[in-house]
């Protein structure tokens, strides 16, 4: 899984925009609910850990930080659906 996926998963809403030579914006939260976290990187390699660390700081009781900060193995049940067809995923046991 990617931190992009996980973070979907977890339903954390994230923005990510770029115009050239200007960096790429990542926002965390949506326009409708308000950000909790606006930034601005040079590369795309750094959209996904600039993510990562604002969603462990700012949602640290989520299904992420759960994932990401204590090492919890959580995996779709079965593999990545269809665009169309969000599916159904849980947590495994283990």
């Amino acid at each position: 899984m990617s931190i992009m996926q996980d973070l979907y998963h977890s339903e954390i809403n994230v923005s990510v925009s770029w115009f050239w030579d200007g960096g790429i914006e990542v926002k965390l939260g949506d326009p409708l609910n308000g950000f909790v976290a606006e930034g601005r990187v040079q590369y795309w390699g750094q959209v996904e850990p600039w993510l990562r660390d604002k969603a462990l700081e700012h949602f640290p009781d989520s299904l992420f930080a759960r994932m990401y900060r204590d090492g919890l193995s959580v995996w779709l049940t079965h593999d990545e659906p269809a665009a169309h067809d969000v599916g159904d995923w849980r947590p495994s046991s283990g």
